[in-house]
């Protein structure tokens, strides 16, 4: 049926239902049925042949609209298909003159910079100077304090977010107004649907970035020395700034010197043997983990790399079942007597040991902008004879790039999903569709609880799994799930990256995840890894997924090819560590030169800002380079200012006393307070590992088992709370958008006297 026959149906149904809601009311339901629609002149008028003609040449004049309003299950309307044609001809308007107002804009920006840094003293916008006041001989020595601060590469950009918004609303307003004069739209009617449009077209397309990428490339260091050499108001201080300038052109220098052409170089213990590489591509639940930690049972020496602490202790019980075997993660160290197997978080990768086996799970993860540089590393430096690499296809390409750049050998060997992956269209409503098996997925940890708690509500035992759960008590909820001892599993996308659990059916109850930067759609090789974790094999002969909301998307994101991952992600250099300037400073040169072809710099934001802390305290560069790779949640004040203070005593050979850094707790704090407790203590471990080797890790491993064991207690309890309303105490639902509910919102919009908030009504029911 093409799409004109699903708009008439439509149609006739929408007429039908009418008719009938209006015989209803008038004449009750009985004979409303009995009599039909043959008598009625609007359903005689729209089912004869005329009839349909009008309708095919109303679709045929609208048919675009029409399409997309089918597509997204939006009724079509009237008014709905003149909504929806105005937004498409403001599309079309957008992408036939957006490029007149992207030319103009970055001529005004570069007429700016021009004027700003040449002869003049025009006051500075954002995008142009360091100084909003201008060059001029009055604000000359705080442009060059200013300078101090920021570095010669960032002269002209005071500030890249007030820089990027400045260039923004130059786009938004020049294309807005453009359409409103071309157009002659009403301001008051158009101008909002238009800027809406135009702000997410400016969002999607990364135009903005990519304008300001174009400026500063034209603007080089060099280019704006000449510009300032000409600027008669800045004589007295051009010397200096020259000097500077001179300086960060050969910081810029020397490190392009000290990177060799090839990254693989930088691992020359690696390059010095023949290694062999085993790639297992294929995708969730095909076994290929499996034939690598069958091989490395078998080892003299070898390693296991995971992802995360959960799956190294995994495989950690699993090795020891066969033969000794060590843990070693950041925040713990298991060792085992004799051992000569090892199972580790990726980072702690030791590029100077050599092993007969590695095997590095999830290589996939080597295109992750924040944690792939690990993976990169162990590939390129790893020093074991046989290597396996655990991947989805989609990271087959970008793999084998790597290993031909080291000049060794590899094979592949393919496997294919080992149980059936159909999608379950009974899942509709919440939570009564829930069975007993199911894994539901959201994305936030109050989610997680607020589902959960529903659920215990309606009596189904919950095992909760996300990840700021401390690694045992994730380990603890699974192995509850799996024995049965609880019926379904509430978790977050932490539940893709390997766990084994006995799930029969994968439900998105949201498609939507946070990344750091936006909430946005589930990516297909998100929604693939997710979803591949349901029919274990073994235990069912089919997995199922379902979604509560966007089920289309769901089945799209299954069946699309996952594109390829074209670039690895590399991490700083250490030995860029040796340059004779602050290590701010060659982070920052670091994060702003080029990139080799078929590699991404790492993010590193958050180490220069913490760089940044520390060099007001100290000038050792390696000192501070230890400190800054300390994996902390900076986001987490608590755990913030302990990292802090703990950097500040090892500046300053302070002593440290655990009883007094160690994290306060007891047996009726919260989880959220647990959970920040836990993470202190991750924090105690590596300072005592790296820094006071004292022997407190013993008694921090003590302080988190406990931490862990109440946990367990109370998630044992299965007595969660959900979302309640703020002002009634009322149940909500756990994606109601509020913190009040509707009733109490109502109640005070009307402004009645009734309405009091939960915390007055306790203080006047004890009084």
């Amino acid at each position: 049926m093409d799409n004109f026959e699903i708009f008439y149906e439509l149609q006739i149904k929408k007429i039908k239902n009418e008719i009938k809601k209006s015989s209803e009311r008038r004449k009750g339901p009985a004979e409303a049925i009995a009599n039909s629609f043959e008598n009625n002149k609007k359903y005689k008028a729209i089912v004869s042949e005329a009839g349909k003609q009008r309708q095919r040449e109303y679709y045929n004049k609208n048919k675009d609209a029409i399409d997309k309003l089918i597509a997204e299950g939006i009724p079509v309307t009237e008014a709905s298909v003149r909504h929806r044609q105005t937004e498409l001809d403001m599309e079309k308007f957008y992408n036939e003159n957006f490029q007149k107002i992207v030319k103009k804009v970055r001529g005004k920006a570069e007429d700016l910079i021009n004027s700003a840094f040449s002869n003049t003293r025009l006051t500075l916008f954002n995008i142009t100077g360091v100084s909003t006041e201008g060059l001029s001989p009055d604000n000359a020595d705080r442009f060059v304090e200013k300078y101090e601060e920021v570095g010669f590469s960032q002269l002209y950009i005071k500030e890249l977010p007030l820089c990027v918004d400045y260039l923004n609303k130059r786009l938004l307003n020049g294309i807005t107004d453009l359409y409103l004069e071309s157009t002659g739209a009403d301001r008051r009617q158009f101008e909002w649907v238009f800027r809406a449009i135009a702000k997410q077209k400016l969002k999607d397309s990364q135009r903005v970035w990519r304008l300001l990428d174009e400026i500063k490339n034209d603007f080089t260091v060099t280019r704006l020395m000449e510009m300032l050499a000409a600027n008669r108001f800045f004589a007295d201080n051009y010397n200096e700034v020259r000097t500077n300038a001179e300086a960060f052109l050969r910081l810029q220098s020397d490190i392009l010197d000290t990177i060799p052409d090839s990254y693989a170089l930088l691992y020359p213990e690696a390059r010095k043997m023949k290694r062999h590489f085993v790639l297992c591509i294929g995708p969730t639940n095909s076994g290929k983990t499996y034939r690598a930690v069958e091989d490395l049972k078998n080892a003299d020496t070898g390693i296991y790399l995971a992802p995360l602490r959960l799956l190294a202790y995994e495989q950690f019980e699993n090795l020891n079942f066969t033969r000794p075997c060590n843990l070693v993660t950041g925040e713990e160290c298991i060792y085992i007597p004799c051992a000569q197997l090892q199972s580790s978080t990726i980072e702690m990768l030791d590029t100077g040991k050599h092993y007969d086996v590695a095997v590095i799970d999830e290589a996939q993860m080597v295109g992750d902008e924040f944690r792939g540089g690990a993976w990169t590393r162990a590939i390129l430096g790893a020093c074991a004879d046989r290597i396996y690499l655990c991947a989805a296809p989609h990271a087959e390409h970008i793999l084998i790039k790597l290993i031909e750049e080291c000049g060794d050998t590899y094979e592949v060997h393919y496997t294919e999903r080992r149980t059936a992956l159909e999608f379950d269209d009974t899942f509709e409503t919440f939570p009564y569709d829930v069975e007993t098996g199911d894994a539901l997925i959201v994305f936030t940890r109050r989610d997680v609880h607020a589902v959960a708690a529903e659920l215990q509500h309606d009596g189904l035992r919950c095992s909760i799994i996300y990840g700021a759960l401390p690694y045992d008590v994730r380990h603890e909820e699974a192995r509850k799930f799996n024995s049965g001892e609880t019926d379904v599993v509430v978790a977050t996308d932490a539940i893709g990256m390997g766990l084994n659990m006995p799930i029969r059916r994968i439900v998105f109850i949201e498609d939507q995840k946070f990344d750091g930067r936006e909430k946005r759609p589930l990516r297909s090789d998100e929604i693939q890894q997710i979803a591949g974790r349901a029919g274990r094999y073994g235990m069912f002969d089919t997995g199922y997924y379902s979604s509560l909301y966007s089920s289309d998307m769901i089945r799209d994101g299954i069946k699309d090819r996952v594109s390829d991952i074209t670039n690895a992600i590399i991490e700083f250099p250490p030995s860029l560590l040796d340059l004779n300037v602050s290590l701010s400073k060659i982070l920052e040169k670091w994060n702003s030169i080029e990139d080799k072809d078929g590699y991404t710099k790492a993010n590193i934001k958050t180490e220069i800002k913490l760089c940044k802390v520390l060099e007001r305290l100290t000038s050792d560069k390696y000192l501070i380079y230890e400190l800054i790779s300390i994996p902390i949640d900076e986001r987490d004040p608590a755990v913030y200012a302990l990292w802090e203070e703990l950097s500040e005593n090892v500046i300053r050979h302070a002593v440290v006393h655990l009883e007094d850094v160690e994290p306060a707790y007891s047996e009726k704090s919260q989880l959220s307070e647990l959970e920040t407790a836990y993470k202190i203590c991750d924090l105690l471990f590596h300072f005592s590992t790296k820094f006071w080797k004292d022997g407190s890790e013993k008694e921090i491993i003590r302080i988190k088992t406990d931490i862990s064991s109440i946990t367990m207690r109370i998630l044992g309890e299965q007595a969660l709370t959900g979302k309640t309303c703020r002002s009634c105490g009322r149940r909500l639902s756990w994606d109601h958008r509020f913190d009040i509910c509707d009733r109490c919102y109502n109640r005070r919009s009307a402004g009645r006297t009734g309405f009091r908030p939960a915390h007055r009504r306790r203080k006047e029911h004890r009084a």
